[in-house]
């Protein structure tokens, strides 16, 4: 009756947690989580990174496409990573997202050992590469995962394990953390930006547990009654399978190395959204159980990317007054403002309607005049005082501003800015590829077009044999991929490569 009972029990789960086959788990390709307001304008924020050279089970045009497409919609610039880890391969990107890495060994075999999915250089890379200012966001699954990344997490002062974290009868793995029984920390990731980002519950798909060994903060704690599994193959259970107690193991944490930030986490389904086995079963950000999970995606980068701080007590400079806060939000409406409707301004260009095109002079101007105001007061706006995505606001009225005596005056002042971490280096390129093309000299970057016969023809560009090189060095993609984000966006026909 034992045995019986033992094969009942793994015939249970293998129905349940079916998902967990790779031909059964896949994106969900229609769900869209609601975005009130983006964190960045289209395009122009950081640029994330999203491994693909580890022969990951999650990827940006794969399982994780939901994700992406979740961050393009947030802002941000989304990118495959289909390089070893280096000090190059890494050079341009704010945030790594590494997901579901595995040794290429254990791709179609899910059993122990399970080797570290990086070489000791690549571990070393990554390391120095956050040390230096660079978020790393890691997602370790259950077995093989966790195994395939002990290495690496190791030297961030993580330990990883290897299993799978289960109910007593090892068929129930969705977990949903809640504040109120303190399973869900309270953080900055948690409490967001305003009282629309709070996050008060998040749910979980089974998963991984871990320990800190560093200083850090624990997001995600596992509660009493779970069950972490340590079997040698992924999904085969037996009354001799090791087991412990999951209680008070993490399945998310969040850590500062040197410059740079860490988000850890023990679980891959809570930041995508897919469906699995035959009967589409929902199982991420689209799952009923799991409401509030698409925000935290977006309040773990906005951490990752500095537009929330950490949990310790802010010091005087980042405790925002009354004032501070008034010029944020006029700083950021004035973004909105400059934003709405710019799509139609190439059309209006190519059209020559004289009517829309001085609708967007005026407004400009009357933006320009009040960005000036302010930086007479406060000087060009920093992020500790009004908040990253304004400081990207006040950037947008610079670049689009009539005035360009003005702006060439703010060259420094963005340029000191750019090298505090407040302004991008694709905004500075954007800046300056516009004053050099005022100047009527050959622009560097390659950002400037100008609209001829109802076409979009890049402005002169030194150097076209190392644009794509300049370019993606800071962030910015391929000039074949920019003209097609440019078509796209004004609706009218971009001429690339030049003629």
């Amino acid at each position: 009756m034992r045995v019986c009972r033992q094969i009942l029990l793994q015939c249970a789960a293998a129905l349940v947690w079916s998902g967990a086959a790779t031909a059964q788990q896949v994106a969900d390709t229609v769900f869209q989580p609601p975005l009130a307001t983006p964190a960045f304008p289209a395009g122009r924020g950081p640029v994330v990174l999203i491994d693909e050279a580890h022969h990951n089970f999650h990827t940006a045009e794969g399982r994780y496409s939901p994700f992406a497409r979740l961050l393009r919609r947030d802002g941000y610039v989304v990118r495959p990573g289909k390089s070893r880890f280096s000090a190059a391969a890494l050079a341009s990107a704010k945030v790594l997202v590494i997901a579901n890495a595995l040794a290429a060994v254990n791709e179609t075999n899910w059993t122990v050992p399970t080797p570290s999915a990086f070489d000791a250089g690549e571990i070393r890379a990554v390391h120095d590469w956050v040390e230096s200012g660079g978020s790393l966001l890691l997602i370790a699954d259950h077995l093989p995962f966790g195994g395939a990344a002990t290495d690496l997490a190791a030297s961030f002062g993580v330990g990883f394990t290897n299993g799978f974290v289960l109910d007593t009868s090892i068929t129930q793995g969705l977990i949903r953390m809640r504040r109120s029984d303190g399973s869900l920390a309270s953080h900055p990731i948690t409490d967001g930006r305003n009282g629309a980002e709070r996050i008060d519950s998040v749910t979980t798909f089974t998963g991984q547990g871990f320990e800190l060994h560093a200083p850090g903060t624990p997001l995600i704690t596992i509660p009493a009654g779970w069950v972490l599994y340590l079997p040698d193959t992924a999904w085969r259970f037996s009354s001799a399978t090791p087991r412990q107690p999951a209680a008070g193991l993490l399945q998310g944490a969040v850590l500062r190395v040197g410059k740079g930030r860490v988000a850890v986490f023990g679980e891959a389904a809570m930041f995508s959204a897919q469906v699995a086995g035959p009967a589409r079963r929902p199982m991420g950000f689209n799952s009923p159980e799991a409401a509030e999970n698409a925000q935290f995606v977006l309040n773990v980068l906005h951490w990752l990317t500095g537009l929330l701080g950490d949990s310790a007590p802010r010091s005087a400079s980042a405790m925002q007054s009354a004032s501070d806060t008034t010029l944020r939000n006029e700083l950021l409406r004035l973004g909105e403002d400059d934003q709405k409707d710019r799509e139609h301004l190439m059309v209006a260009v190519a059209r020559n309607d004289t009517a829309t095109l001085f609708r967007f002079m005026r407004a400009d101007t009357a933006h320009t005049r009040r960005l000036q105001q302010i930086v007479d007061r406060y000087g060009w706006p920093t992020s500790a005082l009004v908040g990253r995505d304004a400081v990207s606001a006040a950037w947008l009225i610079l670049q689009h501003s009539p005035d360009n005596a003005w702006q060439e005056k703010m060259l420094p002042a963005l340029q000191r800015a750019a090298a505090a971490g407040d302004v991008s280096q694709t905004e500075l390129a954007m800046l300056t590829d516009r004053l050099l093309v005022h100047q009527g000299k050959p622009q560097h970057y390659g950002n400037s077009f100008s609209m001829k016969n109802g076409r979009l023809v890049p402005d002169p560009i030194d150097d076209l044999a190392g644009l794509d090189a300049r370019r993606t060095a800071i962030g910015l993609p391929t000039m074949a991929e920019y003209a097609r984000e440019l078509a796209e966006a004004y609706h009218v026909p971009v001429d690339w490569p030049p003629k």
